[in-house]
């Protein structure tokens, strides 16, 4: 158990600088959306400098906002997951609903947060670029496995709850 409350204490302080990060880009975003194209305020999109604010890119900043909104509700839901693991509730219809949520989740922000960016340099550039990292937590499809990997241990859950209440009939 001391693992659980351990894991549940590192989502806590990633919650904490997620709502931090949410909170600056609640303030950023709409600064660079509807303020003026000189803002003066440099940034980059994944080392990418966006020097024009055009009607493509705030559709792209959105996406990525909400791309990361998404991602930072799933872990939001693990927590929530963990703390019913440590009141003994395992097999219960809310975890198996939060299980199947966090794989939509992660597979949703990977998605939001990889093809905008592959959108921004097909059209500000004018060439198409897909990059495949590897070695890291932000690689795309490690982010689709993990997704995929919830899910499918939200049906085996479900499973092994069907299971547990046919025993429990038949005896």
């Amino acid at each position: 158990m001391k693992k659980l409350y351990f894991l549940r204490a590192l989502l806590d302080i990633f919650l904490f600088f997620a709502a931090l990060a949410g909170a600056g880009l609640l303030i950023l975003i709409p600064i660079l959306l509807f303020g003026s194209d000189s803002t003066g305020i440099p940034f980059e999109v994944n080392g990418e400098e966006v020097t024009v604010i055009s009607m493509e890119t705030q559709v792209i900043l959105l996406l990525l906002f909400v791309g990361f909104g998404t991602f930072v509700y799933g872990v939001f839901l693990l927590r929530k997951v963990l703390t019913l693991f440590s009141m003994k509730r395992i097999l219960d219809d809310l975890v198996i609903k939060y299980i199947g949520r966090i794989g939509k989740c992660f597979i949703g922000a990977s998605f939001l947060m990889t093809l905008p960016i592959s959108l921004y340099k097909a059209l500000s550039k004018a060439e198409l670029d897909i990059q495949l990292r590897v070695g890291g937590f932000d690689f795309f499809l490690f982010t689709i496995c993990l997704g995929l990997f919830f899910i499918v241990l939200s049906e085996m859950l479900q499973i092994a709850k069907q299971q547990k209440e046919e025993k429990a009939l038949s005896m």
